[in-house]
């Protein structure tokens, strides 16, 4: 199984945000949405690096006194680890596990097409393994 097969099932949209924009704007924008990542991008079609929830507490805790002065470019990871559509999903399990990363873009040339979390693997892997046993559980039926 590919990446593009999870990012067909739970959609495309990733929330983009510029990193001149201030760390502040990032902090409310995860917040409301719920989400631990967003990708940085001053055009909104080319990834120009990820901000996660440990690069602002980092930053939180380094710069605590001066936080309304940080933008996202100024914390964001500018060469985050990246997969493409095409990539096996048993393959990205294993870098964003080896590399203790919960976010991976998805790109193709340095275009964004996505976004995938450990959140949406264990899912995939979850239904998977729900179909596989569906399938034994019928397979045991009907032989019996």
């Amino acid at each position: 199984m590919r990446v593009h097969e999870i990012l067909h099932d739970k959609g495309d949209e990733v929330v983009i945000i510029d990193p001149a924009a201030s760390l502040r704007s990032a902090v409310t924008m995860m917040s409301h949405r719920r989400i631990g990542a967003l990708v940085a991008s001053a055009d909104g079609n080319r990834l120009d690096g990820l901000l996660r929830e440990s690069e602002v507490l980092a930053a939180l805790a380094a710069h605590a006194m001066r936080i309304e002065d940080l933008r996202v470019g100024d914390v964001m990871i500018r060469s985050p680890e990246v997969c493409g559509p095409d990539a096996h999903i048993k393959a990205v399990m294993n870098r964003m596990t080896r590399t203790r990363c919960r976010h991976m873009p998805v790109v193709q040339g340095r275009r964004i097409c996505g976004l995938i979390s450990v959140g949406d693997i264990v899912k995939y892997r979850m239904d998977e393994m729900e179909k596989e046993n569906l399938i034994l559980r019928e397979a045991y039926i009907a032989t019996h």
